[in-house]
Parts: C-alpha cells; sequence; structure tokens
C-alpha cells in the first residue's frame, strides 16, 4: 500500500474503472489473474480517495449489470461515468 500511495502522491484527480458491480462480475469479465483483484480494487479506490480526487467509471459492456455499477459508486460516494 505504501507504494500505491507514493505513485498517487503527484497526481490531484485519479479516474478508476470499475468495470463491475461484484466481485463475481470482475472475475467474469475482466478474468484477473490475482483472486484477491476486486479486493484490492476496492482497498485502492479507499487508497486514492485519501489523497486526491476519485472519479470511478465503467465500460458499457454485454454481461456488465450497469445499474449495479453505479448503485456501488453511489454506496461509495464518488462520481461515476459510464464510458463507451
Amino acid at each position: 500500500a505504501r507504494e500505491a500511495e507514493e505513485l498517487l502522491i503527484p497526481f490531484d484527480s485519479v479516474s478508476v474503472s470499475l468495470n463491475a458491480s461484484s466481485r463475481e462480475e470482475y472475475d467474469r469479465i475482466c478474468r484477473p489473474v490475482e483472486s484477491t483483484a476486486w479486493d484490492r480494487l476496492l482497498d485502492f479506490i479507499e487508497l486514492a480517495r485519501k489523497i486526491a480526487s476519485v472519479k470511478l467509471t465503467a465500460v458499457e459492456y454485454p454481461g456488465v449489470k450497469m445499474e449495479s455499477v453505479i448503485e456501488l459508486a453511489s454506496y461509495l460516494g464518488l462520481p461515476f461515468r459510464v464510458r463507451g
């Protein structure tokens, strides 16, 4: 986490692409190598918001429950934008 924090310091804003609304959806769509990728993504978002302004995004893609992604962004209290 310390390395990520140091990388974030120069930035005043960060855009993070969620691309899913849950761990299961993220694993199915993004197929990460690490089984903890979803948790790490959420941890990164929480770390980033302590250092910079954070905006969440997601790509309009078959299989993405966009309404649920929007709800997640709202729950996290962060602005959200649908891409492409």
